[in-house]
């Protein structure tokens, strides 16, 4: 049987199992493609795609670098070593090639958005902040990429003290997703922490509709209104915003 319609024949056999997330077919026919045409990178990296989704994540970064051997242009394999390495605690390492990407691919949304990630998990906060930014000028609209770097990058606001700018990524968040219930109730804690008691207050009593049995939610509650009294008492302005 011809060479190339062999090669052809399995690959398309290994894009429908991907697709179909079908990883362990679709690696075998990756794997069988490889022994026919091992200098094709697109193959290698979708070897590495299918290893990464089924957990074997060193296998995954050799297929990465053989992917990267054969075309170091190619942007997603620098990042697919990058999702590797974070899985394996090498984060450093994986920050250069999240990195190597963007210098590829200067809109690469989803690798600013990964890199900010492991910033924000190293405590890099300030650098996270920027990579967020830079992830929302590229991350289509409504993605839950997009939500969820509005939320870490609230989150790493409110760690560097700035909480204004803090409120308005959860807002942004909450707009879009009005019953997510962690964000309400770091916007709750992020009241709380101003001495916006009410604001507080009305967060956490939302945040109880959808978790009524959380004991800690019952404690946060009881140190709003306790505050709450207080300032009452005092004849202090109590902001809703």
């Amino acid at each position: 049987m011809n060479r190339e319609y062999v090669l052809d024949k399995t690959l398309i056999d290994a894009y429908n199992y991907h697709r179909s997330n079908m990883y362990q077919e679709a690696l075998e026919c990756y794997i069988a493609a490889a022994e026919l045409d091992g200098d094709n990178n697109e193959i290698w990296f979708e070897m590495g795609s299918c290893l990464y989704s089924l957990g074997n994540y060193p296998k995954a970064l050799e297929c990465g670098l053989a992917s990267l051997k054969l075309d170091s242009s190619h942007a997603k394999s620098w990042f697919n070593c990058g999702l590797a390495l974070n899985m394996m605690n090498e984060d450093e390492r994986a920050l250069v090639f999240y990195s190597e990407a963007i210098k590829l691919n200067p809109a690469y949304g989803m690798a600013y958005f990964a890199r900010a990630n492991t910033r924000y998990f190293m405590e890099k906060f300030g650098e996270a902040i920027k990579d967020y930014t830079l992830a929302l000028n590229s991350l289509s609209d409504f993605s839950w990429e997009q939500e969820e770097s509005h939320y870490y990058r609230a989150v790493c606001y409110e760690k560097i003290g700035s909480l204004d700018f803090a409120r308005i990524d959860y807002n942004w968040v909450l707009k879009k997703s009005p019953d997510r219930y962690d964000v309400i109730r770091k916007r709750a804690l992020l009241s709380f922490k101003e001495k916006k008691y009410q604001a507080a207050l009305k967060d956490i009593l939302k945040a109880r509709e959808l978790y009524p049995a959380s004991k800690r939610l019952s404690q946060i509650q009881k140190k709003i209104e306790v505050q709450l009294e207080k300032t009452q008492e005092r004849g202090e302005v109590v902001s809703f915003h």
